[in-house]
């Protein structure tokens, strides 16, 4: 690292800051965020299992095991659609594991929206009436958000910001 005087403290410091604050406050998910390491995932139910499983086709994703919790994607009523992610940190990355949320339709459910992150957050914003979704991630060297919308059938993604915090 070359030391620019105080710039190179002050990044340290902000991707330190940053990465205390995903952790600290993703850990203490609220209804409308699901963290990858929140106290309250638990096991997901086989028929969703088969749905992420026919739908990535990644033989390695096969010796995972799966957790998840109900969301709510309308934002009225019951929380009844599903978020899911991998345990034990299987196929993770850097601060960043396969996120799949799925919308129930009757007595099943339907993969709307697949990606990666620490959390996948539901905005207020709202599109043909499922909420506007953040996956996001950090770590003290960089940051991404992945802003995604509801088209009607599945969500597709709108925008993507990465920032690197060491080289600002």
């Amino acid at each position: 690292m070359i030391d620019k005087g105080n710039k190179t403290v002050r990044m340290f410091s902000w991707g330190f800051a940053l990465a205390f604050f995903v952790i600290f406050f993703c850990s203490n998910c609220t209804a409308d965020q699901f963290c990858i390491e929140d106290k309250n995932l638990g096991p997901v139910p086989a028929d969703i299992m088969r749905i992420i499983l026919n739908k990535e086709k990644d033989d390695d994703l096969k010796t995972c095991k799966f957790i998840g919790r109900n969301i709510n994607l309308t934002g009225k009523g019951k929380a009844q659609d599903y978020a899911v992610t991998t345990a034990r940190a299987c196929m993770c990355g850097a601060a960043i594991c396969p996120i799949w949320a799925l919308r129930k339709i009757g007595n099943s459910y339907v993969l709307v929206a697949s990606d990666g992150g620490y959390s996948m957050n539901m905005l207020k914003k709202k599109h043909n009436g499922l909420k506007d979704l953040s996956f996001e991630a950090a770590t003290a060297g960089w940051s991404q958000k992945r802003l995604w919308r509801f088209n009607g059938k599945q969500y597709t993604k709108i925008k993507n910001v990465e920032r690197s915090l060491s080289n600002q």
